[in-house]
């Protein structure tokens, strides 16, 4: 039964209940009672009981249950994992941080206690509703159902209740530190909680006791002696640089991780997204994040709220809003329709919005000034009138008046209407400078950053903006990034054509000179590269280029759907070498061949952890940008891994896998990452239950599998064959080691058999006949001694 059935037998079992209060205790007790509630409270029985399993997460897990004494459904919270006396210190510390905390925007705890087996736990309001995060997520898969209920100014509306929470918590001397979209709880009326406040930390505060009135004071010793630990807590893309260096963290590092979920607000992507804690370290505390709008190129993002979001995410704590009410404050401007102090904004800018928030006083001054116009021309012409009837006699000289009063009129008309489209013409042609500017830095910015997305369409802005007037060097520049665009597209006539006028800079004439050799063989743009051709272009492209061949494959992937395996392994192997920072000789191809191996099914094992960069460093949502996805794998073996080193792996497309050897899972793996996998099926030694995992993962099978035991065994040694070559293969245990390689047909392997001597991990021999081979691999070091012991694994491929 998945997450979503237990919680529909949950709620029907409470509707059952929908009888009057003297009728539901009558039904329990069997007998009519005059008092019926408080009877019932004089019974003893267990108070909290129809436990149901909602979810898990930080380091604890969530049950719904029915509170008996105030009949109604409450949520229950348990520790994942209790080992001693500090674990559950721990666990009641995060209960005890959030009880003193009483905010509409903060999840309630209604009771902290110990159960029958001296287990803590603790009750909590019941949350409907969905995770900020998933509506993020929604809004990034483009879902109808989020995009009509979650605007952008619905969106800054549930901030604004997140900035009221956090503000309220600074006020009693409580930092969260853990800010992120997983811990906002958002319901279908409104209401926005924030939750999980397992990391917070009380802050030193000499406020004296008497001025607290009846609220309690928190003793920041005790409440954070428990976190005093030698690690990183907390979420990267949220973290502040000082909490990742393990500073002191002060109010300005909430703030910084509202930033963070300011931009993905905006972006619906994170910050970063990193591998390993020296990757956070560079990305987060030495490097500005990237700005919103060129993270996400397709979202429209106001300017106000990018310089907001930038502000709060400074690498300068003192540069950053010293306050959340300050952020507050800026988001609620932009919100109002004013300009944020954060963007610095003109008078122009300024004007427009004035004029959009008073839309209706300037309507309504435009009507009456028309009006009052037009009773005054009425008014003249009556009096005309008038005066012609009483006197006829001046009535030719009143008509010629009239005519040369029209005539001065509208030669004022059209000289006003002259004077507009002057303005105008001047306003449309500053605006035009301005966008050929913008268009000039946007150009300059992509070249530097080596970025070649969209390539088609800036291709046609280029072209309009070569048209005008423009300086040499930009003109350089502008045909330069034009010619590498129909480079990667493989329009090799364009590309010439753009190259032959200027004269390419150095970082480029390696890519000049294989796009002149191509056009001399691919002859006009209707002519499409063969994938043997295509892969032999990939190999033409050396290391320090390899950013145009990541487009190039990724834009003929993209327009070729119909490649077969062979031809996807063999185009394959270049980007993946580069990405791994492998060179051609140290990973033959035909060694390539033999790590994605099978016949009747196709898959790769990592044991060996050869490979550990699979995604292309391309700034755009694309599954196709996992090369392993366009593999087509039918298996595959992690070997060891952690789980949080799986997000490597995004967009894989495998129907079959094994992580039975994973060093670690939480439940936010399998919720979350395994999905994304696209798997049907898991080999597994996790150390959850069969139904916790059912219920985190309902649509995939999982099967339990010991980590010792290989998924894919390979034959043992002295086999039967019939081919003519054969190839063996065995883990290396350093750079170092040479090998030696026995192979006879005879049990009894002697010095006289020896038929290799290399610091290779694989050989090739070709069969004298068919029959039963045996062969032995001893290790020894550069000096010829040998090394005592077993290799670490073995296999045999035919």
């Amino acid at each position: 039964m998945n997450k979503k059935s237990k919680r529909n037998n949950f709620e029907d079992d409470f509707q059952k209940r929908n009888k009057s209060f003297g009728e539901f205790y009558a039904e329990e007790r069997g007998v009519e009672k005059v008092y019926p509630i408080y009877e019932s409270l004089l019974v003893k029985k267990q108070r909290y009981t129809e436990q149901v399993f909602i979810d898990s997460g930080g380091e604890k897990k969530i049950f719904a249950v029915k509170d008996v004494c105030g009949d109604r459904k409450v949520a229950l919270a348990k520790s994942l994992e209790i080992q001693n006396e500090a674990d559950k210190e721990s666990f009641l510390r995060e209960a005890r941080i959030t009880s003193q905390l009483q905010h509409p925007n903060i999840m309630t705890v209604y009771d902290v206690d110990l159960d029958e087996c001296g287990q803590p736990y603790f009750t909590m309001e019941y949350a409907e509703g969905d995770s900020l995060e998933d509506i993020i997520c929604g809004l990034r898969n483009n879902e109808l159902k989020y995009k009509e209920l979650y605007p952008l100014n619905h969106l800054l509306q549930i901030f604004i209740k997140v900035c009221d929470a956090l503000a309220y918590a600074h006020s009693r001397s409580v930092l969260h530190l853990d800010v992120k979209p997983a811990n906002i709880k958002v319901g279908d009326y409104g209401q926005v909680l924030l939750c999980d406040w397992g990391l917070a930390q009380v802050m030193s505060t000499n406020q004296p006791e008497e001025e607290l009135g009846f609220e309690v004071k928190m003793d920041s010793e005790l409440l954070n002696d428990i976190t005093q630990k030698a690690q990183i807590k907390g979420t990267p893309a949220y973290m502040a640089p000082e909490q990742i260096k393990g500073e002191r963290t002060q109010v300005t590092a909430d703030i910084y991780s509202l930033g963070a979920l300011l931009y993905s607000m905006l972006t619906y992507q994170r910050t970063v997204e990193v591998s390993d804690i020296n990757e956070l370290r560079e990305k987060v505390c030495e490097e500005p994040i990237q700005a919103a709008s060129l993270r996400a190129p397709q979202v429209q993002i106001p300017l106000s709220l990018e310089a907001v979001c930038h502000k709060a995410l400074d690498l300068d704590v003192e540069k950053r809003y010293q306050s959340v009410l300050n952020l507050r404050d800026e988001v609620s401007r932009y919100l109002s329709g004013f300009t944020t102090k954060a963007e610095n904004a003109g008078f122009i800018k300024e004007l427009t919005l004035l004029v959009k928030r008073n839309t209706r006083v300037v309507t309504s001054i435009s009507l009456v000034s028309v009006f009052s116009a037009a009773l005054l021309f009425s008014a003249f012409r009556e009096k005309e009138r008038q005066k012609s009837l009483a006197d006829e006699s001046r009535l030719e000289a009143v008509e010629a008046r009239n005519k040369a009063l029209e005539a001065e009129e509208q030669a004022q008309v059209a000289r006003k209407n002259a004077e507009q489209n002057l303005a105008l013409y001047k306003h449309e042609m500053r605006e035009r400078e301005m966008l050929s500017i913008n268009l000039q830095e946007q150009v300059l910015t992509w070249n530097k950053n080596r970025n070649y997305l969209d390539a088609t369409e800036r291709i046609e802005r280029i072209e309009k903006e070569l048209q005008g007037e423009i300086s040499l060097e930009l003109r350089r520049e502008f045909l330069e990034y034009k010619g590498l665009l129909h480079f990667v597209l493989l329009n090799f006539y364009e590309a010439e054509q753009c190259f032959s006028q200027i004269e390419v800079t150095q970082p480029y004439l390696k890519a000049e000179a294989i796009n002149r050799n191509w056009l001399k063989i691919k002859k006009g743009n209707k002519v499409k590269l063969t994938a043997e051709q295509f892969t032999k272009f990939l190999s033409q492209i050396p290391g320090h280029e390899r950013v145009l061949g990541y487009y190039a494959f990724y834009y003929y992937i993209k327009r070729n759907r119909k490649l077969s395996r062979e031809e996807l392994m063999n185009m394959t192997y270049y980007p993946l070498l580069h990405l791994n920072g492998m060179r051609y000789k140290d990973f033959p191809r035909e060694e390539f061949k033999y790590f994605v191996y099978g016949k009747q099914q196709f898959g790769m094992n990592q044991t060996n952890k050869v490979f550990k960069s699979f995604l292309l460093p391309i700034p755009v949502y694309d599954r196709r940008l996992n090369l392993l996805y366009n593999l087509d794998l039918d298996y595959f073996d992690f070997g060891e891994i952690d789980d949080n080193q799986l997000d490597a792996y995004t967009g894989l497309s495998v129907k079959i896998i094994n992580i039975n050897m994973m060093k670690r899972a939480s439940p936010h793996t399998i919720r979350a990452i395994i999905p994304r996998l696209f798997c049907e099926l898991v080999y597994h030694d996790l150390p959850l239950s069969d139904e916790e995992i059912r219920a985190l993962c309902p649509k995939v099978k999982f099967i339990r599998r010991k980590g010792s035991e290989l998924l894919f065994k390979y034959p043992q040694n002295g086999i039967k064959v019939n081919k003519s070559k054969l190839r063996i293969s065995w883990v290396p245990r350093n750079k170092t080691m040479r090998y030696r390689i026995y192979i006879s047909q005879d049990k009894a392997l002697r010095q006289e058999d020896l038929i290799s001597d290399s610091e290779n991990n694989f050989y090739f021999f070709n069969l004298e006949s068919p029959g039963t081979y045996y062969w032995r691999v001893d290790s020894h070091n550069e000096f010829g001694q040998p090394i005592m012991g077993k290799l670490n694994s073995f296999d045999y491929l035919p």
